[in-house]
């Protein structure tokens, strides 16, 4: 009797924990759905609810089109051998259909040991970044081009947990369990956004000067006028190059620096143009036999494009006066 007994309060007990586990599974599928819900509406996205029960596990989602690109919020879960671990993930293709690859983590101890024998940390010039962050990537340059500062600062303040992985093709940001706000999951989204759209945008950016077009490739953008020029971005960072048209002094000076145009060569360009170096920005205004070029080592604004455009017209056209301006 007392070993039937036993069995039924066996019996109860596994019940009992079952439906405890249960409920609270059901709990926390419940408090993601509204989380994922509120994100879809903050975000201008698409939330689907998911579909649970006992042969499937679908996660509720959220799609956002930006500029492009469709991003896509979801968990899944990883099993090995008697345990899980589930994973937030948001991920998004590139929109130009390629990107540069990159990892970017929270550094752990493990990490400070391995920089402390020689592991590859990449350094963008953002001391407290470059302190919290371990990077790899193919230049800086890429790095802040696709996280400018406000995306940044979102990694360091707003997601802790998330890190960042690019294959070439797609970018993803992940976590170990649920988000746990809706401002979470709108603040990975704006980080995504930032990184599988950039070039994309800087493009768009280049194309709406009036004296330009994108390609059929989308890949350029094609300056047209007195001179030809291509905009281009890739995992340096963005150029506006123009052929020469005449000859002239070959240099190369950095357009932020205060004595940029006493560093430019006797005869290099005409006085009106030289002024409008430093509304350039951070960038290396360069020339050789073939080509003067513009590359930014930031991206750069509508303003930026517009006054390289006008300096490099300068160097290469005809009409430029050669001879001192000094």
């Amino acid at each position: 009797m007392a070993t039937v007994v036993l069995a039924f309060v066996g019996i109860a007990i596994f019940v009992a924990l079952m439906w405890f586990v249960l409920a609270m599974t059901k709990k926390q599928r419940e408090k993601l759905a509204r989380i994922f819900d509120e994100a879809a509406e903050r975000a201008g996205g698409r939330f689907a609810p998911g579909d649970y029960g006992f042969f499937k596990n679908v996660s509720p989602s959220v799609t956002i089109h930006r500029d492009g690109a469709t991003i896509v919020v979801d968990t899944y879960v990883v099993s090995s051998g008697k345990s899980s671990t589930t994973y937030s993930r948001i991920e998004a293709p590139f929109a130009l259909g390629r990107g540069p690859r990159l990892h970017i983590r929270r550094e752990s101890a493990l990490h400070s040991i391995g920089k402390a024998f020689g592991m590859q940390d990449l350094q963008i010039d953002d001391a407290i970044f470059d302190e919290l962050f371990v990077i790899k990537a193919p230049s800086a340059a890429a790095v802040r081009r696709l996280l400018p500062h406000d995306e940044r600062l979102a990694l360091i303040h707003q997601l802790p947990r998330w890190w960042i992985r690019s294959d070439g093709s797609k970018v993803s940001m992940k976590r170990i369990g649920h988000p746990e706000s809706a401002g979470e999951v709108v603040a990975a989204v704006g980080v995504i956004a930032s990184v599988a759209c950039a070039d994309k945008r800087i493009l768009d950016l280049a194309a709406a000067h009036p004296d330009a077009g994108a390609t059929d490739s989308g890949r350029e953008v094609v300056f047209r006028g007195n001179t030809k020029g291509r905009f281009s971005v890739d995992e340096h960072g963005c150029k506006l190059r123009v052929a020469n048209e005449q000859e002239g002094p070959a240099f190369a000076i950095d357009c932020a620096d205060a004595g940029a145009m006493e560093q430019l060569p006797e005869g290099a360009l005409e006085p009106n143009l030289a002024g409008q170096i430093r509304a350039i920005g951070p960038a290396r205004l360069a020339r050789d036999r073939h080509h003067a070029w513009v590359a930014w080592r930031e991206t750069p604004s509508a303003e930026h494009i517009e006054a390289a455009w006008r300096v490099l017209v300068g160097l290469a056209a005809p009409s430029t006066r050669v001879g001192a301006f000094r």
